[in-house]
């Protein structure tokens, strides 16, 4: 019978002990569950698709000059548009998703500033 030290044990008892620590410290983390909201500048819109989460706001900027838009054509089923707000710190009109679907938009801008915007939002689980 081979007899072991009890240091030699007790080296490898710590040994896996820190490789098992190590190795949970390894594992990747869930990743969280948050909903970013998207944030585009009205000089982007123009023409394009945009894609956003159901939930997600998607910001329209610069503030400044977009919080008179309007939104005159939207699927209400599919988005929500929230007029900004002209007050001492400018707030930018949003489109918030609610269900899955397409839509296509249409921004006016009731003081001329801005000329007519036409896009396409599609809103995804």
């Amino acid at each position: 019978m081979i007899r072991t030290p009890k240091s030699v044990v007790l080296l490898v008892v710590g040994f896996t002990a820190v490789l098992s620590g190590c190795s949970a410290d390894m594992s990747p983390s869930p990743a969280p569950s948050v909903t970013s909201d998207a944030v585009v500048d009205v000089a982007d819109l123009d023409g394009k698709t945009i894609t956003i989460s159901v939930g997600e706001v998607l910001a329209i900027q610069p503030a400044d000059r977009t919080h008179a838009l309007r939104a005159v054509q939207v699927d209400a089923d599919v988005a929500e548009f929230v007029q900004g707000s002209n007050s001492s710190d400018a707030i930018a009109p949003e489109i918030r998703g609610l269900t899955p679907g397409k839509t296509s938009i249409v921004l006016s801008d009731p003081t001329g500033e801005i000329e007519d915007i036409a896009f396409t939002l599609t809103v995804k689980r």
